[in-house]
């Protein structure tokens, strides 16, 4: 897969976010990113990411000034013939903590971290792409001033800018075979 890049034209901060996509890895063993914002000129103090590490664990990372998140899965993620569905749903204006960020897997909210280090404040704005120099990129990720490109398929990548939906909006679970399946005309 190669990389899809835009800057931002942004100037807005929004309290709320959401990101929804699906995946098939084909390469496993090797970090790979499935996209990042980076700040050119201030890339290590300003990015949000998520990247497959190399155990399998789907890790979201978010950095700006001093906040800092981390999310990896205990799951692992190494059926390369697999499509899955994630979603990050971020809204900082909720008064618990663990709801600022949430992460779903096919449908089912993830709440049980290898690694889990959230310091949100209420009412944070995201500054991730708030910047001319702001950068997304999908198909890699940026973390650490490193690039792991995607090996594989994503599918039906959407970002709300100012929204946060749970994973319902975008898919739903077939009756009959109970996968979960995408919804083909999310109203979002």
């Amino acid at each position: 897969m190669g990389k899809l890049q835009l800057a931002s034209t942004n100037t807005a901060t929004p309290t709320k976010a959401t990101y929804s996509w699906w995946f098939k890895a084909t390469d496993n063993g090797v970090q790979q990113g499935h996209w990042g914002w980076h700040r050119g000129n201030d890339a290590s103090n300003y990015w949000m990411a998520v990247y497959k590490s190399s155990n399998g664990s789907i890790y979201f990372n978010w950095k700006q000034s001093s906040l800092s998140v981390t999310l990896g899965t205990t799951q692992k993620f190494r059926d390369s013939t697999a499509w899955t569905h994630m979603v990050i749903s971020i809204d900082t204006t909720l008064g618990t903590a663990a709801d600022r960020v949430k992460m779903f897997v096919n449908g089912s909210r993830v709440t049980s971290f290898e690694d889990g280090l959230d310091t949100i404040s209420q009412n944070t704005a995201i500054q991730c792409w708030s910047n001319s120099n702001d950068q997304l990129e999908i198909g890699t990720d940026y973390v650490s001033s490193s690039a792991h490109d995607f090996k594989g398929y994503i599918s039906n990548w959407i970002f709300t800018d100012g929204y946060a939906y749970d994973a319902s909006a975008f898919g739903s679970t077939d009756s009959t075979t109970g996968i979960w399946q995408p919804n083909t005309s999310p109203s979002v």
